[in-house]
């Protein structure tokens, strides 16, 4: 009988083992080389959506964002979040480059002003405070902002 249980309790910790390594293997932003997927494309319904709670969270002339170039600003849906680069209106001037963190991860702008943003249940968080109060994993932050420093990579 005790020879049982350990054998049970022996397969029962390799199966617990195996179905951690597996878990942790496969990152869904990556595929199985490791390389981050390109973002899957906003619904319609979900672009609007955004456009109409960016128009009440955000005055202008501060930032703009609109359905027409949501797809162009957007680096995934993360934990439910939708990471976006949320850009001054005056774009075209840029400031000096400074590098901005989500948790540990570093991104670059050059325009002063923009930031990533997550986009969750009609708010916006901006990107470091998203991961601090938990909205987004560390994980999510490593997929958003390498994402965002190198789009030609995307598969």
């Amino acid at each position: 009988m005790m020879k049982r249980i350990r054998i049970f309790a022996l397969v029962l910790c390799l199966v617990f083992v195996f179905g951690l390594i597996s878990g942790c293997s496969k990152d869904e932003y990556a595929d199985p080389e490791g390389r981050f997927l390109k973002p899957k494309k906003l619904s319609a319904k979900l672009e609007q959506q955004i456009e109409e709670d960016f128009a009440k969270c955000f005055e202008d002339p501060y930032t703009i964002l609109s359905a027409d170039n949501i797809q162009n600003f957007y680096f995934g849906t993360h934990n439910g979040a939708v990471a976006l680069l949320i850009l001054p209106v005056d774009n075209d001037e840029e400031g000096n480059q400074s590098t901005q963190y989500i948790a540990e991860y570093p991104y670059e702008v050059n325009v002063i002003g923009a930031a990533i943003y997550l986009y969750k249940d009609g708010t916006f968080t901006e990107g470091n405070k998203a991961y601090e109060s938990g909205m987004i994993t560390n994980q999510d932050a490593e997929a958003i902002t390498w994402l965002y420093n190198n789009p030609s990579a995307w598969h």
